[in-house]
């Protein structure tokens, strides 16, 4: 069941992280294959000579790629596990649902009546 808990916090995360791969990935296939049009023409611009290297662009793509994944997790596992963990510990009554208090009726027992006695009469 920890797995699974896991699975449904990461999960989110992950999917973010292959949306950005595939957004910057698909530019750099459109231009390569010919179908790239005005995003060709503005990185083929001799002012973006600098960044115009298909060696420099890759590079830069897989370094933010690692380096994001890579701080992801260590923020991950050193900040948010941590204070997830807190919660469920400071929140733990709240969580749980309360039972409701068993209703007992109240058994009412008669006290003896008292009795007085009474002298009969003398005959």
């Amino acid at each position: 069941m920890r797995k699974r808990r896991l699975l449904r916090y990461t999960q989110p995360s992950m999917l973010g992280f292959i949306d950005r791969c595939l957004a910057s990935a698909l530019p750099v296939f459109a231009c390569v294959t010919g179908n790239g049009g005005w995003v060709n023409s503005f990185l083929s611009w001799k002012p973006q000579a600098v960044h115009s290297s298909v060696y420099n662009t890759i590079y830069l793509f897989f370094a933010h790629m690692v380096m994001s994944g890579l701080v992801a997790y260590l923020l991950t596992t050193s900040v948010e596990t941590p204070f997830m963990q807190l919660e469920k510990m400071l929140f733990a009554s709240q969580l749980q649902p309360k039972l409701p208090k068993p209703i007992i009726p109240e058994v009412v027992v008669p006290e003896p009546e008292d009795t007085q006695e009474v002298d009969e009469p003398q005959k």
